[in-house]
């Protein structure tokens, strides 16, 4: 079964500040009595975590409160994209997303949404 897709009136992150990060260093050390340490990989694939920013309006809030909630039960995959590449991508939320109201937008009620996601 497919995943869900990331909704379409839901924006793109924010171009500043969106980082991919390892979820965990796959790089096992050990010590020798003489030499350097060895080192080897602990598994063959890290998955990656996706950290940004998206701008949403009062609506888009609650599209995407019922999109983790409701659509994806706050556990399953969904499918967005690589902002790297453009190419499909499946993630699952590492946590809900968290609000903060744009200071400023006054009647226009902007919110910073910030989402922490790790790629499959």
């Amino acid at each position: 079964m497919a995943n869900i897709a990331w909704p379409d009136e839901l924006p793109a992150p924010l171009d500043e500040g969106g980082s991919y990060t390892p979820s965990f260093d796959n790089v096992a050390k050990t010590s020798m009595e003489a030499g350097a340490p060895k080192r080897r990989r602990r598994v063959t694939y890290v998955p990656e975590r996706f950290v940004c920013t998206v701008l949403l309006s009062s609506t888009q809030v609650d599209r995407l409160d019922k999109f983790y909630k409701t659509d994806l039960g706050e556990i399953s995959p969904f499918t967005w994209r690589d902002f790297r590449t453009n190419a499909p991508a499946d993630y699952v939320f590492m946590a809900a997303p968290s609000y903060n109201r744009v200071a400023g937008s006054g009647s226009l009620n902007l919110w910073k949404a910030s989402l922490d996601v790790m790629m499959l």
